[in-house]
């Protein structure tokens, strides 16, 4: 490793962030890692790829199909944009032009935050959508939602996340007031590592991370409804040609699935809180120091 990074003129990291994309994401293990070597030196037809992704993402989630792109900011305008045109080429190929009814994203004035550092409403607009911010930034009520949803919403965007105040809309209320205006629910779920509640809970379309918590390489999965997966997938013929995955980005994805669902979950757990315990014990010894341990979903 110390000719690596000599040779590249790189920086040792001592990662204590976890899968943060600013350092890389995840270190890929060698299950995986061999898995993308081998379909590198390969040619395959990236649509059965993409169909061998899709009925590996089922597995993991429970939806009815996915798709793999190239990584969740990108999945999250794409959903955007499939909610937009459906699998009308002809729209999908005039993108950012909306040429429809359906013009308008709706999502939470607490919920616009950055994507990495690209700020979620920028990432809804390369659709060309208008997005409407419905509440205020530390407050949302059921009626600033339901009066939002006017017939030309074509989706509404809940992102997930630990550090939003608590006057906002609970995920469950936010699906149960779409669902009753028949607008489709986007979930950023890039950090999540329950793969199942989301569809469970009635979201049409959630955005995984595939190079954080899942563990592969740079790409990222949409999970949800066939159709609307389908209207994803086609937005390669659109602005989702520059967002797209390439065959180890999808093959990752796979093979980090299936990883994933063989793990000792409950093992590595229990290892790092074993860690975590020493970490909060050496911390605590220190004083004017203390030192709390809490565990994400």
């Amino acid at each position: 490793m110390e000719e690596f990074y000599k040779r590249f003129g790189l920086r040792k990291v001592i990662n204590a962030r976890g899968p943060a994309t600013v350092l890389g994401a995840s270190r890929v293990n060698k299950k995986i890692r061999k898995d993308i070597e081998q379909i590198l030196g390969l040619s395959v037809e990236i649509w059965e790829l993409q169909r061998r992704a899709s009925e590996a993402i089922s597995r993991l989630t429970g939806a009815e199909a996915g798709c793999v792109v190239g990584c969740t900011a990108a999945g999250i305008a794409i959903s955007a944009a499939a909610t937009i045109t459906g699998d009308d080429i002809a729209k999908i190929k005039e993108l950012p032009t909306i040429k429809g009814p359906k013009n308008k994203i709706v999502v939470q004035k607490g919920h616009v935050i950055g994507i990495g550092d690209s700020p979620l409403d920028q990432v809804l607009r390369l659709t060309g959508a208008e997005v409407v911010e419905v509440g205020e930034a530390l407050d949302c009520a059921k009626f600033h939602l339901e009066s939002n949803l006017t017939p030309d919403v074509a989706a509404a965007v809940y992102v997930l996340g630990d550090v939003f105040p608590p006057n906002l809309l609970s995920l469950e209320t936010f699906i149960k007031i779409c669902k009753s205006k028949n607008v489709p629910v986007i979930v950023d779920a890039a950090y999540e590592t329950n793969f199942t509640h989301l569809i469970e809970k009635g979201a049409d379309l959630v955005v995984h991370s595939g190079q954080k918590w899942l563990g592969g390489a740079t790409a990222a999965l949409i999970a949800g409804r066939k159709d609307l997966v389908h209207a994803c997938y086609l937005q390669e013929m659109g602005i989702g040609r520059l967002m797209k995955a390439g065959k180890e980005g999808i093959l990752g994805i796979i093979s980090a699935i299936e990883n994933w669902m063989q793990r000792d979950h409950e093992g590595i757990l229990q290892k790092q809180m074993e860690m975590a315990e020493r970490f909060k014990s050496k911390i605590n010894d220190v004083d004017g120091l203390s030192a709390t341990i809490k565990r994400s979903d």
